[in-house]
């Protein structure tokens, strides 16, 4: 039950230290005008809807300076302080809003997050497992322990596997496959791979190095091989709810949007709060005719999920897949709000916004940004051959299909739309080669046009 405060008569400024930041009572005259809180609390939350993070701090922080013991101010104050980074600080706004009220459950879920972020896994799940004893239908509540559990077992796992290295005791493909893992974090894309292939040639049954390799060969632009390995994966560990994602994902990236849906169902049914899965099934709903159900499941999603963010991105493809470019805008400008640097699929949703409305110049120019950002993944270094293609410039067209097939082989689309921009250029003995290389890898294809 919330307490009654009473303000010393003879107190000229009460200034509480909290963080870097003075939470005071009122001026000298020693009066505190409560019923303010209210209105500042409802113009910071305005503010947060719109992605205002640093004016909704603002406006929470004067609901704490007028109203010293309002739970709403606190706990705002701490969501606040955590979409700016601000953890340590989000952490004791949270502890300050439990101190006022200790069943209020959405300030423990808060308060677990914002501890996961600083490292303090125990802390968390205790947080978390609070927030579940008061609510035990919260389902961000839920979905954050899942979360901080694997979170906890990959660091509980590295710190293991760090630890029996010292001592020279790892099985020698789970030292590989931490190897591999490293590598990934990194950016080491290359080296990754060939730390997983390894780790596999040791133990071909080994579920995590084959899902880890087919995560690489994702982010390298092999969608095939990523199938396979996710599919390897899970005749090891069938009940392995990210392997369905990773197999999701991989089906997506391909078109095979039917096989994406059944991996995403998979997935959901051995992690029903997965966020990633659910997005995934509404994306996989639309594109195999199920339109309605897809929005709704994304609307439904973006009510409990912990990032919107990735909701609006979602949202934002499906409008552009359904040419409503004016209200893809409006959920590219959700998340831009909330980002202050543009994620790799933000970037890419908006490319494709470009795209559609014909923008061919800045997509180019977001291309060359992902290329930047991704240079091992042969997808960007396609799109640009093509939008050089769309504007005649076959030289630059032809050198970034070279680039693609440099870093992905066997992609059959690579030599299919350089053979047909060789042909273009006149250069019809190297364009049959490479049709001839595309039908070699796909055995179906049909050689580029001359």
């Amino acid at each position: 039950m919330k307490k009654s405060f009473v303000l010393p008569l003879a107190i000229s400024l009460s200034c509480v230290a909290f963080g870097n930041y003075a939470i005071a009572g009122n001026e000298a005259w020693g009066v505190v005008d409560k019923q303010k809180a209210p209105a500042h609390i409802q113009l910071g939350e305005d503010y947060a809807k719109q992605g205002e993070w640093s004016k909704a701090k603002e406006e929470f922080l004067q609901a704490t300076n007028v109203d010293p013991e309002n739970v709403i101010a606190f706990y705002d104050l701490g969501v606040a302080l955590a979409h700016l980074g601000e953890f340590a600080q989000a952490a004791q706004a949270e502890k300050k809003a439990i101190s006022l009220n200790d069943q209020y459950a959405p300030a423990y879920v808060e308060l677990s997050f914002v501890l996961s972020e600083l490292g303090d896994s125990q802390g968390a799940l205790s947080a978390c497992r609070k927030a579940l004893e008061i609510d035990p239908k919260n389902a961000v509540a839920k979905s954050n322990l899942r979360k901080i559990k694997a979170k906890k077992q990959i660091t509980s796992y590295k710190g293991e596997m760090n630890l029996a290295l010292s001592q020279n005791q790892a099985l020698p493909n789970q030292s590989i496959v931490l190897e591999g893992i490293q590598a990934f974090d990194k950016g080491d894309l290359s080296q990754a791979k060939a730390s997983f292939e390894k780790a596999i040639e040791i133990n071909p049954k080994d579920g995590v190095a084959h899902n880890n390799l087919g995560v690489v060969l994702g982010e390298m632009g092999n969608y095939e091989g990523e199938i396979k390995e996710a599919k390897l994966a899970l005749s090891f560990n069938p009940k392995d709810a990210n392997a369905y994602i990773n197999l999701g994902w991989a089906c997506a990236k391909s078109n095979q949007w039917k096989e994406a849906l059944v991996a995403y169902q998979k997935a959901i049914e051995f992690d029903s709060l997965s966020e990633k899965a659910l997005i995934g099934q509404a994306l996989a709903l639309y594109q195999t005719g199920n339109h309605e159900a897809g929005l709704a499941l994304l609307k439904e999603t973006m009510n409990h999920c912990t990032n919107k963010s990735a909701v609006h991105v979602a949202l934002a493809s499906i409008l552009i897949e359904s040419n409503r470019l004016d209200e893809a805008k409006v959920e590219l400008k959700q998340v831009k709000k909330q980002n202050d640097v543009l994620s790799k699929d933000l970037m890419e949703v908006e490319a494709c916004n470009l795209l559609a409305a014909n923008k061919w110049d800045e997509a180019t120019k977001l291309y060359k940004q992902l290329a930047e950002k991704e240079p091992n993944k042969s997808d960007h270094y396609i799109v640009l051959g093509l939008l050089f293609a769309k504007v005649n410039n076959l030289n630059e067209a032809i050198a970034h299909f070279q680039k693609a097939i440099e870093l992905e082989p066997d992609n059959a689309l690579s030599h299919t739309v350089l053979s047909r921009s060789l042909a273009m250029n006149g250069n019809y003995a190297e364009a049959e080669k490479e049709a001839q290389k595309a039908l070699d890898i796909k055995g179906k294809l049909k050689l580029a046009d001359k």
